[in-house]
C-alpha cells in the first residue's frame, strides 16, 4: 500500500511538472517568440485609426472625417486627462498597475459572487482583457473564445507598456451608434476636446463606459427616462 501511494505521488509530481513545462513553453513561443502579426502596433493601430479628415478648400480647416465602421477621434496618451487613466483604472480594474494582463484574484471573487447570486453580477475582466476582446473582436463567449482572449491579454502585456493599453483602450470603447473612443465621447457629451474635460466630465466619460447606453441620456424615448438616465449617471460619476 505504501508502495502504491509513492508511486501515485510521484506520479503526480511528474504530472504537475509536465504540465507546468507545457505552460511555460506555450507561454514562451505563443506571447513571446511568435505572437502573431496581430498584435503588432500598426495593425492595431490600423484598426484604431479607420478613418480619413475632410477639410476645406484651404486644406487645414476640418469639416469633419470619412470612417467606415466606427468613429474615432484617436488621442495618445499624453493626449488624454490623467482624471480620465485614473478614473477607468479606480472603476474597472483597480489591480491594473500590478497585474500581467489577468487578474486571478479578481477573477476568483467574481467567480464566487457569480456563484452565490446564481447569476452574472460582477465581471472578472481586466482592462487588458477587455481592450483584447474590443480589439480582436471576440465572438461569443465559448472557453475557446476566453481562452483567445486571454491569449491576447497576455500578448498586449507582454509587448506594451501599462500606457500603451490605456491608449487603445481609450480610443476602443463603446460611446454610441458608430463613436468610439474618449475623444468622440467628450464631444458626444460635452463639446470639448478630451483634454479640456473637467473632473467630473471624465469621472461621468469612464464611468459609462460600464453600461453606455443606460447612462446615456441623449437616446431616452421619454422625460421619465432621461431623468432616470441622469440621476443614475450622476450616482456612477460620484462614485
Amino acid at each position: 500500500m505504501k508502495n502504491i501511494l509513492s508511486f501515485l505521488f510521484k506520479g503526480t509530481l511528474v504530472c504537475l511538472a509536465l504540465g507546468v513545462l507545457a505552460g511555460v513553453g506555450g507561454y514562451y513561443w505563443y506571447v513571446i517568440r511568435q505572437p502573431g502579426e496581430a498584435i503588432s502596433q500598426g495593425s492595431i493601430e490600423n484598426i484604431l485609426t479607420m478613418e480619413s479628415p475632410v477639410y476645406y478648400s484651404d486644406g487645414s480647416a476640418k469639416i469633419g472625417v470619412f470612417f467606415e465602421e466606427a468613429h474615432r477621434q484617436y488621442l495618445s496618451y499624453g493626449q488624454i486627462p490623467k482624471f480620465f487613466t485614473n478614473a477607468i483604472v479606480a472603476s474597472e480594474d483597480h489591480n491594473f498597475y500590478s497585474h500581467y494582463g489577468v487578474d486571478f484574484k479578481g477573477l476568483s471573487r467574481a467567480m464566487l459572487a457569480n456563484l452565490k447570486a446564481g447569476r452574472v453580477v460582477q465581471g472578472g475582466s481586466t482592462i487588458t482583457q477587455q481592450t483584447a476582446k474590443n480589439l480582436f473582436k471576440r465572438q461569443g463567449r465559448s472557453i475557446e473564445a476566453k481562452l483567445k482572449e486571454l491569449l491576447f491579454a497576455l500578448r498586449l502585456e507582454y509587448h506594451y507598456p501599462k500606457e500603451k493599453i490605456l491608449e487603445f483602450y481609450a480610443n476602443q470603447f463603446y460611446v454610441s451608434g458608430n463613436g468610439r473612443g474618449l475623444g468622440v465621447a467628450a464631444r458626444y457629451y460635452f463639446d470639448k476636446e478630451a483634454t479640456d474635460l473637467s473632473l467630473v466630465e471624465a469621472a461621468f466619460i469612464a464611468g459609462s463606459v460600464k453600461r453606455p447606453n443606460y447612462y446615456n441620456p441623449h437616446i431616452k424615448k421619454t422625460e421619465e427616462a432621461v431623468r432616470k438616465a441622469q440621476i443614475e449617471s450622476k450616482h456612477r460619476t460620484a462614485y
